[in-house]
């Protein structure tokens, strides 16, 4: 199952465009998806937002998932500092190794 948080605009040389999934529907995405079937493993790509780790730790939390794939996807756009950090603090803590 999946929880898409953005969409973008490309082709095989460039990213043109990104557009964020608002927040909110990315917690009725999640909440959708962990109530319908168990979940032993998230994997990530891109989070546009620290209220999107957030959202996205919270949910791992109350669900107790304990494993997490980071696949970070930058697409040559720059995140904010802020959103850096907070995925680092946030989610890395989450993450299995091996």
């Amino acid at each position: 199952m999946t929880t898409i948080t953005a969409l973008t605009a490309q082709n095989t040389q460039e990213v043109r465009d990104i557009h964020y999934v608002p927040e909110e529907f990315v917690e009725k995405s999640l909440a959708a998806v962990f109530e319908d079937m168990p979940v032993d493993v998230v994997k990530m790509g891109m989070l546009g937002s620290a209220k999107t780790i957030d959202i996205v730790a919270k949910t791992m939390e109350e669900w107790k998932v304990t494993k997490l794939v980071l696949d970070p996807v930058c697409s040559g756009f720059l995140f904010s500092v802020s959103t850096v950090a907070c995925n680092n603090q946030v989610l890395c803590r989450h993450t299995h190794a091996g």
